[in-house]
């Protein structure tokens, strides 16, 4: 299955004088091509296997980040709204963009050798982000590679209750593309089914632990 590529998917399929915009994805039979094309790149050029492996540099960009999302929540306590509302956009929006796409890399075990580091370096990384996922992403986002394109599996492709509005309302698709988190608990069914594990615990305790700690100081703040 696939969404379709290239301009004459995206473009609205004309019926009589109307247009009419697709209502569903394009299903193939061919096995998804990702495989097949690391399998030729690697074999064309051999030397791409010396960039794989652990980003040393990975674990001080958190570090970085998360020292920057927390410095700026203690900076902006006493801003106005207008001020504030920028930074949360321009600064706190970018850093934590920043901190998915290094737990996306972390779920691939690209920061360290050893899996276990990863995961904790992860649930670092998670703690300004308001939902405790770091954990969790992870058998979905193996799932995402292992069956790419499969309907129902692939974690990455819109139900039919994400897809409607995102082909109707360019508004819903900006939602929708905004808030990935709320679309793979609302739009999998396996999303809460999902066993609990020693280290998706040790997440939301961290995560919890976090947030009393951020709200004790702001409290201190508040009385002083």
């Amino acid at each position: 299955m696939g969404k379709g590529s290239g301009k004459g998917s995206r473009k609205a399929e004309s019926k009589g004088d109307a247009a009419v915009r697709r209502s569903d994805f394009l299903f193939r039979p061919e096995v998804e091509p990702h495989a097949a094309r690391k399998l030729e790149i690697l074999k064309a050029h051999p030397e791409i296997k010396a960039l794989f492996g652990p980003e040393p540099m990975t674990k001080w960009t958190v570090l970085g980040t998360v020292a920057l999302q927390v410095g700026m929540a203690w900076l902006t306590l006493e801003w106005s709204w207008p001020a504030y509302l920028a930074a949360v956009y321009i600064v706190g929006a970018t850093a934590n963009h920043s901190l998915f796409l290094a737990i996306h890399e972390l779920s691939h075990n690209l920061g360290f050798k050893e899996v276990a580091h990863n995961k904790y370096l992860a649930m670092f990384a998670n703690f300004p982000i308001f939902i405790a996922y770091c954990i969790t992403f992870k058998p979905f986002h193996m799932e995402h590679h292992r069956y790419q394109g499969d309907d129902g599996i692939d974690t990455d492709i819109p139900s039919a209750f994400g897809q409607s509005p995102t082909h109707s309302h360019a508004c819903m698709h900006f939602a929708w593309s905004s808030c990935p988190l709320a679309h793979y608990l609302m739009e999998k069914d396996g999303a809460l089914k999902r066993p609990s594990s020693f280290f998706g615990s040790l997440s939301l305790a961290a995560r919890r632990f976090e947030s009393g700690g951020l709200e004790s100081c702001h409290i201190f703040n508040g009385n002083h």
